[in-house]
């Protein structure tokens, strides 16, 4: 090949080394293979001598070679690594200007050729050995080749080295030849400010037998002077996730995801390598989807286990050409920032269906306790806010009358024809003429007095009121005339704090122990109003009963809060007796009965019940209300609606039921509900219609 023109080398700024410079190679054998990556970093230097050393790594083989940049060049110190075995060669050649810089001409060659005493015994005859070494070098020229997926101007250069050595006899059997030559082969290509860009290298025996089989090194990426080069880059389809979930949601977490996109022109696969701080993530996982595309999936903790509160996370993905790491692409480290916000919020309870109802009205006042009246169709309530008083809504037009109290009311009852009712007090029974309740907040009231705090009470229909206490443990049962005011105790075998029911006949009040394990229930014959105990049931936690009772609407059938159920009779033997359940459902330890009604004419019971765990124990676990409906001839349960959060101004609100009612005849169907947490009392407790 001809010489060209003269060029200038020292301007192409083609051997800049500066400690801390790395580069990182893709190493590709003969057969096309890829085999690894090769790294190369400068250690230490240049002094003020130009002495410099990199670091090669190339698998788990480590090479530190010395170089010295001089305006003539870059000289490779001890280019045979002879420094230790060869002092014969080292001698020679302690130093070679490997790449020259310079005013230098296209295809130039420079030729070194020395031989001498190798100074080693290899054969072991006692003779040292020959060598002779020729070193060639050519600077080929200017080309343009691909760098990174971009064309790049580089300069070429080739290096050839002929190591011949020259034994002066055979081992005795052996089959060394007298004279073993090696040519080792190189191509370099430079490119200004980023130095080696692409280099291939072999050598071989003059048999043909490969030394060093041939290899390519492709720059990958490369950090010099403090700037980094890489045509991989790397994205993400969104930096910023925000979680908002409640902690009366479904125990599950929350998985987000996000989309990491990367790029790399050679083809290769990238690292993605996530960390992330844990105050609302539980983990973080990295699913490749194509050679470009990896999703990143954000798995967050169980909400249940939070304070209501937001709490934010920061995950760092660094994207590198290495499974080390230490050659991020343009664009790494990315930056994720997560927002797990917790609410009180509450939701739809997952795999029931929500109750459906006609229509719902809010109260304007709360509820302490309701009865109903069938004679009046209309719902008897007693409240404390905003003022003491018994509130009479009617269900067929919507409307409501209000009975200012004198006290804070404890409790209601409404006597068998529906026209009565007793409010209980601390110290105090208000008798109410349901019948006089006019549009003016006036009645015809009676004031009772009572030695007690009225927890539960009944007006039977004999002009007596039946008062169970609120305080202490073992107590009487108060019976109070209303004609003469007199107030007579009964026994002391009543536990305070129960509930009771009068049965529908009007001959007998039963009662429920609260508070008590096992619970029990507690009959009170009833003659003309007279109350006498007659006993309990014949369990002993055979059957738990949980503190509460109602009665079927004829009274054979007493139902309690576990649903479990008993007969009721005027029979000793056959009173009490247990005669079924009614299967109750939801919940870690199973749900309680809230409130029940039965009609006859529909041959159906239907209640409120509560995941009793949930909502009066677990303060983590979300709080459901149903409502059931069953067949009462076989305790068949036929339908369960969970009571929906309701929506207020734009919030949600747990529904919690209070109180179910049937009509007249089984016309209609009528519940109370509170919203938890709403901090507007107007707006607190609602009647529904449901059919």
């Amino acid at each position: 090949m001809p010489l060209g023109a003269t060029t200038d080398l020292s301007q192409k700024n083609l051997f800049a080394y500066h400690a801390g410079d790395t580069w990182l190679y893709d190493k590709t054998e003969e057969n096309s293979t890829m085999t690894g990556a090769v790294s190369r970093t400068v250690m230490n230097g240049p002094d003020a001598g130009g002495h410099l050393l990199v670091r090669e790594l190339d698998g788990d083989t480590i090479d530190d070679i010395e170089y010295r940049v001089t305006p003539e060049g870059v000289w490779l110190l001890d280019p045979f690594g002879a420094r230790d075995a060869f002092a014969g060669i080292y001698d020679a050649y302690p130093s070679y200007l490997e790449y020259v810089s310079g005013n230098y001409t296209v295809n130039a060659v420079r030729r070194v050729s020395k031989s001498g005493d190798l100074e080693v015994d290899i054969d072991g005859d006692g003779s040292s050995e020959r060598y002779t070494a020729d070193l060639t070098q050519r600077f080929v020229g200017f080309e343009q080749i691909n760098v990174m997926g971009v064309a790049t101007e580089v300069a070429h250069f080739t290096n050839k080295t002929i190591l011949k050595f020259t034994f002066s006899s055979t081992p005795a059997g052996g089959t060394l030849p007298r004279t073993v030559t090696i040519t080792f082969a190189e191509d370099a290509y430079f490119a200004s400010g980023l130095g080696l860009v692409r280099v291939r290298r072999s050598a071989t025996e003059s048999s043909g037998t490969y030394v060093l089989r041939p290899y390519t090194l492709n720059l990958r990426s490369a950090t010099v002077n403090g700037v980094s080069y890489s045509k991989a880059t790397t994205g993400v389809d969104r930096d910023v996730v925000q979680v908002v979930v409640s902690r009366n949601g479904d125990s599950a977490s929350v998985t987000e995801s996000v989309m990491v996109s990367t790029l790399d022109p050679s083809g290769n696969s990238l690292y993605v390598q996530p960390s992330y701080s844990g105050a609302g993530i539980a983990n973080v996982t990295l699913n490749k989807v194509s050679a470009t595309q990896t999703r990143m999936d954000i798995q967050f903790k169980e909400a249940k286990y939070f304070a209501a509160g937001t709490y934010p996370d920061v995950i760092q993905l660094n994207v590198c050409i290495d499974a080390g790491c230490k050659f991020p692409v343009a664009g790494s480290p990315i930056t994720v920032n997560t927002t797990f916000q917790v609410t009180n919020d509450p939701v739809d309870e997952p795999g029931v269906a929500a109750l459906k109802v006609l229509s719902r009205n809010a109260l304007t006042h709360n509820v302490i306790d309701a009865e109903y009246s069938k004679a009046l169709g209309a719902v008897v309530m007693v409240s404390s806010w905003p003022q003491s008083a018994l509130y009479l809504y009617d269900t067929r037009t919507g409307a409501e009358k209000k009975v200012p109290l004198s006290k804070i009311p404890t409790a209601v009852s409404v006597s068998p024809n529906g026209l009565e009712a007793a409010v209980g007090h601390d110290a105090l029974i208000t008798w109410v003429d349901l019948s006089t309740v006019g549009l003016q907040d006036v009645a015809t009231t009676k004031a009772l007095n009572l030695s007690t705090k009225a927890f539960d009470l009944v007006l039977d229909g004999f002009g007596h009121v039946h008062v169970m206490p609120e305080t202490d443990q073992w107590v009487s049962l108060h019976s109070v005339d209303i004609a003469t005011n007199s107030e007579s105790l009964v026994g002391w075998l009543l536990y305070a704090g129960a509930h009771g029911k009068l049965n529908p006949s009007g001959n007998a009040l039963y009662t429920a122990d609260n508070g008590l394990s096992p619970s029990d229930i507690d009959k009170w014959s009833l003659d003309k109003g007279i109350a006498s105990y007659t006993g309990d049931s014949p369990y002993h936690g055979d059957y738990a009963m949980c503190g509460n009772l109602w009665m079927s609407e004829e009274g054979g059938t007493i139902y309690t809060a576990c649903g479990n159920t008993f007969r009721s009779s005027t029979v000793a033997a056959q009173d009490m007796r247990y005669t079924g359940a009614l299967p109750l459902g939801g919940g870690v330890y199973g749900a309680r009965i809230l409130s029940l009604s039965h009609s006859s004419d529909l041959n159906e019971v239907a209640l409120i019940e509560q995941t009793w765990y949930e909502c009066t124990v677990s303060s983590t676990d979300p709080c459901y209300h149903h409502l059931n409906l069953y067949a009462s001839d076989t305790l068949t349960r036929t339908a369960q609606y969970s009571l929906a959060p309701v929506l207020v101004a734009g919030r949600a609100y747990g529904q919690q039921g209070v109180a179910l009612f049937h009509g007249a005849k089984g016309a209609g169907l009528f519940m109370i509900s509170r919203l938890a947490d709403m901090p507007n009392p107007a707006a607190e407790y609602y009647i529904s219609v449901v059919r």
